[in-house]
Formats: structure tokens, C-alpha cells, sequence
């Protein structure tokens, strides 16, 4: 009988109703281009709402830091059609800062000297981020850069990333000439499924490493080129308990 109900509905809404459903995002502008929001809200074409796609949107909409999407549907102006709006806050997408400590050492540097700057790209969501520190001098420094590029509107995002380093022994140990530095570069692909009760993302990459210590006569080098593949995750089982899980894997090259 239940089924045979199911089949008369599904006939008369069929009937009555348009297949299509019009997806309908009001967004005024503010630092954001509108299609960094707007893009990740397909219209949808099936018979009812998928509410796992809206979850889906709204999930990969608000990875961007300085943005914040809220949801909510509207009957439209037709018999079978319905409104999608988004309500989005968003603050300044560009942030920066300097930082002193005196936690360093003496034989390096006893005063540290930081910058940092982090902007994210209101036309299409990219986000840069710069991070530099140094010492008294220099020679004992730091300086990293990475970036995130969306790559479609289904969650994948392209990432480079680099950092170099190096250091200067002084003080009364000078005339043992010690320093060395570190070059690290890497890129990655990202992906996620996101649904109401669980969530993946995988990471696919490659990291290069460069370093070099010692005295001048003498250098210790260590080189090493790897592949990683991980995936992480989240599952909200019939309990409410959250389950974390990670699984990943490493293959390369290690030239000591």
C-alpha cells in the first residue's frame, strides 16, 4: 500500500509541479567578487532539493577564512520552483603583523624580528601567506611563502609552498666558521567529500628538501625528494560520537 501511495504522489507532483528548480543567491558585494560564493551553488535541474549538494556548497563556500555563508530557501515565484539565499559575512581579506622575541640564542641570534601576511584574493579565493624572521643579522634567518588556487568549484585546490633558512654561529665560537641553511619546496592537490555525517578530504604531493651544515671545510648534506598520498577524515556515527581517522602513505628518496 505505501508504495503504491509513494508512485500516486510522485505522479501528481510531477504533474502539478516543474521538474526544474531555480536557484536563486542574493549576494551584495563587498571585498569578495560575488562568484567566489555564487560559484559553488550549482543550479540544480532534479525534481526535489539536494539537500547533501546545499551541505556540500556551504561546506567548501566557508573553507575561505575571511568568509562567512549562512543558507536558507525561499519558495519561488512559480509552482515548483525555489529560492536559494546566501547570507555572507566577510571581514578585511588581508592580514599582517610583526612579532619581536628574545628567545633565540646567543650563540645564533638572541633577538628575533618577525613579519607576517596573510591575503586572501577576492576575485576568484586564492589565499598567499609570507612569514619572515631574522636575527640580529641576516645570516639567521627565515622566510617562507605559500599558495592555494581553487581549481574548479567541487573543492579541489592547488597548493605551493617554499622555505629557506639559514644560520651563523658567532659569539666566542666564530672562528669555528659553523653556519648552514635549508631549502624546503612543495606542492599539493587537495580534494574533499563532504556530507551531513562525514567528511574527507585527500592529499596528493611531492616535498623537496635541501639542507647543509657544518664548518666551511666541512658539510653535512641531506637531500631528500618524497611523494605523499593521505587521506583524512570525520564520521559522526547514529550516536553523535565523531570518529577521526587518518591514513596516509610516503614514498622517496633519502641522499644523506
Amino acid at each position: 500500500f505505501m508504495d503504491s501511495l509513494k508512485k500516486r504522489l510522485s505522479k501528481k507532483y510531477s504533474e502539478h509541479f516543474s521538474k526544474e528548480i531555480l536557484n536563486e543567491s542574493r549576494i551584495r558585494t563587498g571585498y569578495y567578487d560575488d562568484n567566489v560564493i555564487k560559484g559553488y551553488f550549482k543550479p540544480q535541474t532534479k525534481s526535489v532539493l539536494n539537500e547533501t549538494d546545499l551541505e556540500k556548497s556551504l561546506h567548501i563556500a566557508n573553507q575561505t577564512n575571511k568568509i562567512n555563508t549562512e543558507i536558507w530557501l525561499q519558495r519561488g515565484k512559480k509552482k515548483g520552483f525555489a529560492d536559494i539565499h546566501l547570507r555572507t559575512r566577510e571581514s578585511l581579506p588581508i592580514k599582517c603583523g610583526m612579532d619581536f622575541n628574545n628567545f633565540g640564542s646567543e650563540f645564533i641570534s638572541k633577538n628575533r624580528y618577525g613579519f607576517y601576511m596573510d591575503l586572501e584574493e577576492p576575485g576568484i579565493g586564492s589565499i598567499f601567506s609570507f612569514r619572515g624572521v631574522t636575527g640580529d643579522n641576516f645570516m639567521n634567518s627565515l622566510y617562507s611563502f605559500s599558495a592555494s588556487v581553487p581549481l574548479n568549484n567541487y573543492g579541489t585546490r592547488f597548493s605551493v609552498n617554499a622555505l629557506s633558512s639559514q644560520y651563523a654561529v658567532g659569539k666566542n665560537l666564530v672562528a669555528l666558521n659553523l653556519d648552514g641553511n635549508t631549502n624546503i619546496v612543495g606542492a599539493e592537490f587537495t580534494h574533499g567529500f563532504y556530507s551531513k555525517k562525514s567528511n574527507k578530504v585527500f592529499h596528493l604531493g611531492f616535498t623537496r628538501k635541501y639542507s647543509e651544515n657544518g664548518a666551511t671545510d666541512f658539510k653535512l648534506k641531506d637531500e631528500v625528494d618524497v611523494f605523499h598520498l593521505n587521506m583524512n577524515g570525520d564520521y559522526l556515527d547514529a550516536s553523535r560520537r565523531k570518529w577521526i581517522y587518518s591514513l596516509g602513505g610516503i614514498y622517496g628518496n633519502v641522499e644523506p
